[in-house]
Parts: C-alpha cells; sequence; structure tokens
C-alpha cells in the first residue's frame, strides 16, 4: 500500500505545486524541484505513521522545514497554505473512496487546468507562467490516471502482488517524465535530437519531390549545395520562391509551392495523429490492458464484443460448451443493460456494472456476477445447473 499512498502524494501535491507555479516562483527550477521531493517525502512520513504515536504525527512540521531557505513573504504563504492543505488532505481523504469519487475528482481537476491556464494566458504582471507549472502539470495528471486505475483493480479484488509490481513500474515511468521535464538541458538535448531527426524524416520526404522539380524548372546551382549535409529550413522556401522570377513557370510555381504546403499539412497530421495514438495507449488506455493471471480485467472484452450489431448473420450462436454458455448468458445480460440506457464503458470490469445496474435491478444481479467469475476465473466445473440457474436469473430481470 506504501507505493499507492506514494502516487496519491504525488498527484495531490505535484496539483498544488503546478497551480502556484502558474502564477508565482520563489526560486530557480532545480531548487523547487527539490522542495517537491522533500515535502512529497514529508508527507509520505507523515501518512505512515500518524497512527503510530504523538511523536510521529509532529513529522507534519517538516513540510515546514523550507521557509528556513525561503523567507519571502510569498514563499512563506505558499508553504504555509500547501502544508495545511496536504495535511487536511492525508487526514479526511487520503485512500478513501472508491474509483469513481478518484475519477470525478480528477475530472475536475483537469477541468479547472483548462480553465486556469486560459486565464493564465489572458493576464500579465505574475511572476510565474504555465511554463513553470507544466512539468507539474504532466506529472499530476500521469499520477492521477495510475492512481485511478490501481483503486479500480483494487475494487475488483485483483492480486495486490500485481498491483505492486505495475506500481513500481509507473513510479519509475513518472521520475523519468520528471527528470526529464525539469531540467533545461536535458530537455533542450532531447528536443534538439527529436527536432533533427524529424528534420531528416522531412529531408528524406521531399527530396524526390525535388529531383521532380529540378527536372521541370533548372536551376544553376549544384543539388549539394542547395540541399546541405543536413535538412536546412529554407531548401524549399528560397529556391522555390525563386521558381515565380522564371519566365513562364508563374503558374507552374504556384501549383508546386501549393502541392508542397499540403504535403506538409499531411505530414504534421500524420505526426500528430501518432503523438495521440501514444498519448493514448499510454495514458488514456492504461486501464485497458489485459494481464495474466487471477483478474478480472479480461471482462473488458466480452463489454465490448456486445455492441455488435445484431440481425439473422450476425446473431451470436449458442455455444456447446457450458462455460461458453455461461459467458454466452452474460453478454446477454450487457445487452439488456445497454436497452435499458445503462452506460456500460469498455473497461468497466463486472464489478463496476453491477454498480452501475444497481438502480435499475435487484438481487438477480450478483447472482449472475458470481456464477459468471466462479464459472471463468474461480476454477470450478461447470455443469448444467450453474447454466440452468444462470438462464433464469437472466430471464427474470
Amino acid at each position: 500500500m506504501i507505493e499507492i499512498i506514494l502516487i496519491e502524494l504525488i498527484s495531490i501535491i505535484s496539483f498544488i505545486y503546478s497551480l502556484w507555479l502558474m502564477f508565482a516562483f520563489f526560486g530557480p527550477m532545480n531548487e523547487i524541484i527539490l522542495v517537491f521531493i522533500w515535502t512529497v517525502g514529508a508527507s509520505l512520513v507523515f501518512a505512515l505513521g500518524q497512527n503510530k504515536g504523538k511523536i510521529y504525527k509532529l513529522s507534519i512540521l517538516l513540510l515546514l522545514a523550507p521557509i528556513y531557505f525561503y523567507r519571502e513573504k510569498a514563499s512563506i504563504i505558499f508553504i504555509l497554505a500547501s502544508s495545511l492543505i496536504i495535511f487536511l488532505y492525508i487526514k479526511k481523504s487520503l485512500l478513501k473512496g472508491n474509483h469513481y469519487l478518484y475519477a470525478n475528482t480528477f475530472k475536475k481537476i483537469y477541468i479547472l487546468y483548462v480553465v486556469v491556464i486560459y486565464f493564465r494566458l489572458l493576464l500579465d504582471g505574475f511572476e510565474g507562467s504555465v511554463s513553470h507549472g507544466a512539468p507539474f502539470i504532466i506529472i499530476c495528471i500521469l499520477s492521477s490516471v495510475i492512481l485511478t486505475r490501481t483503486i479500480r483493480h483494487i475494487d475488483s479484488h485483483i492480486e495486490m502482488g500485481k498491483i505492486r509490481k505495475d506500481n513500481i513500474k509507473h513510479l519509475i515511468f513518472i521520475g523519468l517524465v520528471f527528470v526529464i521535464t525539469t531540467f533545461d538541458k536535458l530537455r533542450n538535448t532531447l528536443w534538439g535530437t527529436i527536432s533533427s531527426f524529424f528534420e531528416k524524416v522531412i529531408y528524406i520526404f521531399f527530396y524526390p519531390f525535388y529531383l521532380i522539380a529540378r527536372r521541370i524548372v533548372i536551376e544553376p546551382v549544384a543539388p549539394e549545395a542547395e540541399m546541405g549535409e543536413v535538412v536546412d529550413d529554407y531548401f524549399i522556401t528560397m529556391d522555390l520562391e525563386n521558381l515565380g522570377n522564371i519566365e513562364g513557370s508563374e503558374e507552374l510555381a504556384r501549383k508546386f509551392l501549393k502541392f508542397i504546403s499540403t504535403m506538409k499539412t499531411i505530414l504534421i497530421v500524420i505526426l500528430a495523429a501518432i503523438l495521440i495514438y501514444l498519448i493514448y495507449k499510454i495514458i488514456i488506455k492504461l486501464g485497458n490492458r489485459n494481464y495474466v493471471g487471477d483478474s478480472f480485467t479480461e471482462e473488458r472484452e466480452y463489454i465490448e464484443k456486445e455492441r455488435k450489431k445484431g440481425g439473422i448473420f450476425n446473431r451470436e450462436r449458442y455455444p456447446k460448451e457450458f462455460g461458453e454458455q455461461i459467458r454466452y448468458y452474460y453478454r446477454r445480460y450487457l445487452e439488456k443493460l445497454d436497452k435499458a440506457n445503462i452506460e456500460i464503458l469498455e473497461t468497466d470490469t463486472s464489478l463496476e456494472v453491477n454498480e452501475k445496474a444497481g438502480e435499475n435491478f435487484h438481487e438477480e444481479i450478483e447472482g449472475i456476477r458470481e456464477i459468471y467469475i466462479n464459472s471463468r476465473y474461480g476454477g470450478k466445473d461447470v455443469d448444467g445447473d450453474m447454466v440452468e440457474e444462470m438462464k433464469e436469473l437472466y430471464k427474470g430481470l
């Protein structure tokens, strides 16, 4: 549970820091990083020791230690305010509530980010900026998604050993992202490497079109001198703009420049789509992965399958095996929930499905889930009596 507490503290503390740094700035970024790490560590010590005795409760005072180094009014206000918020959060909210509560809370945080960033861009006269808060915004979003996923798996009674191993990997990932986003030299080096790579991709992509253009409109300069050893940003702009100065080639130059502009746009769209896909796979679909072992996350596969269109040819055939028959009736159960306008997400487990269905249906749904889980994950032999019971529960809804 220590790593879960740590992830939750990171998400909340990074949220506090991100908001403050968009409007105020109390030191160089490397010093702010150290204060942030100190705050997370001190909060973890207090969270773990608050129930062990009065002496451990005094560890909350460790949050005030940075005041010794930062004695400006704004810095003192921030340290005092953040310490109070962290103290109240640990006492009242830490590890309390199901994953629905966490998800709703973080959705509100994301909306707040949009509003705050919008108004911050409109306002002047503050020392802080969005760029100062950006590293902590990224860490807050990453840690909140990981935390929500973890709480959902705990609610679904997934083996803690598996959750712990995954969370350790996620903490390492958060640490790497934090280092990359906060250290200017490292970030600039990586950005320079990435920029150079994409420049070379653009070079390779457009060079064949350049050769075609050279055959249409002959220039006196050698291609090697124009193109250079690496991508030159104006290998197109200088030469292609000069196409309009050649007699009789104005129309050709206009069409070719339009073609190049279109190809640039297409390439940018492709790169943006790849980036969005990676973000979707890494962040948004963290909770949509399948795991090997005794977990219920594989139930999501069947929630997705039930959305196929009906009809004579698309209708699912009744299976022969008893185990498959249980799963067949579970999918019919999901279809019935869908017809009752109960929103079932592809990422919902059977526990989450029943929580949503509880307002419309009653005891039968618990029986359906119990039979389904026992037949699929409980290692029990499925017989005709279990199938008949599942069938009666389904029809009785």
